[in-house]
């Protein structure tokens, strides 16, 4: 039972130590954004956090401490039950900072993000230099899958044909994928992807 009892004592103090990061993001908004449609969540390493679905403010502030080599912080943007913007950043110990606007009017209306600080768009090729490798090097796969889906639409899913084929693009594209995360297996963003 003494045993026991050390492993656990253990186990907590080792968990303790290894959660003493702790991340800093503000997110500003500019006037054209209503915080009442963000819906913001990260993932510390532990759990997924939501943050409250109504802001009242033109600034959110996300601080917690972490486990992980980074946090993946989501932000929505609702407006009239349509999401307008998805984005999701990295951001580690380092003071963090994004700026959001909506650009557009009507059903053209567009959450954009600029002025980051020690955040990092995963899915921009510009900010995260992986992402760009991986787009390119499956580019001509991704651009099969898109062609397909441009050319008949919703009857993908709807028609047998087009579905088998759609498979096979889908299987084709994630081996390169798989191909080229081989290379990177100690990447976090790889292992975020996976």
């Amino acid at each position: 039972m003494k045993s026991v009892r050390s492993i656990l004592i253990l186990l907590f103090c080792c968990h303790l130590s290894y959660s003493q990061k702790v991340f800093d993001l503000t997110i500003w908004c500019d006037s054209t954004v209503n915080p009442k449609g963000l819906r913001l969540s990260y993932y510390n390493g532990y759990e997924d956090i939501f943050l409250p679905d109504t802001l009242s403010v033109r600034k959110a502030v996300l601080a917690d401490k972490f486990v992980s080599k980074m946090v993946a912080v989501n932000i929505d943007y609702v407006h009239e039950n349509e999401s307008i913007g998805s984005y999701v950043f990295f951001v580690n110990e380092k003071k963090s900072s994004i700026h959001l606007s909506v650009s557009g009017e009507g059903s053209t209306q567009k959450l954009e993000y600029r002025n980051c600080l020690n955040a990092v768009s995963v899915l921009d090729t510009h900010s995260n230099t992986l992402y760009k490798k991986i787009f390119l090097y499956r580019f001509e796969e991704a651009k099969d899958l898109s062609d397909l889906w441009s050319k008949h639409g919703s009857d993908v899913v709807r028609n047998d044909s087009l579905f088998l084929i759609n498979r096979v693009l889908q299987k084709r594209m994630n081996n390169r994928t798989l191909s080229f995360f081989k290379g990177y297996s100690s990447n976090y963003f790889c292992f975020l992807v996976l």
